[in-house]
């Protein structure tokens, strides 16, 4: 979902940077992920509609997404800066890519906190 969420990803910059880079919204099996996520984070009928019509939006650069600012600084900000600073008119989906976003993506931080420390007795 974070990866389907980054604006990084739907950027030109990305896209020419590297071999078999493809948008999230153009790749089958992130497709499929991201549908299962949405139906199991809104199993409302509604709420369900209204976040892939915030989705449809934001991956295709549409309504609202389609300001030069925004489309700019999909390379240039930090995923959730970017979401803070364009994502108010999709309100479902920003709630989201704040939360998934901001994610750390290795697991190291918790890694660290369970770690066995040596003590020293002195």
């Amino acid at each position: 979902m974070a990866h389907s969420l980054n604006p990084r990803y739907y950027s030109e910059q990305w896209i020419n940077g590297g071999v078999g880079h493809v948008r999230p919204h153009k790749d089958a099996e992130i497709s499929q992920m991201r549908m299962s996520c949405f139906k199991k984070l809104f199993p409302a009928g509604e709420d369900l509609k209204r976040v892939k019509e915030e989705y449809t939006r934001f991956s295709t650069c549409t309504g609202e997404f389609n300001d030069y600012d925004s489309i700019y600084d999909r390379w240039i900000l930090d995923p959730l800066n970017w979401w803070v600073n364009y994502g108010q008119s999709t309100p479902l989906l920003q709630g989201l890519a704040i939360k998934f976003v901001n994610q750390p993506a290795s697991s190291s931080c918790c890694e660290r906190n369970w770690t066995p420390t040596t003590l020293s007795t002195a």
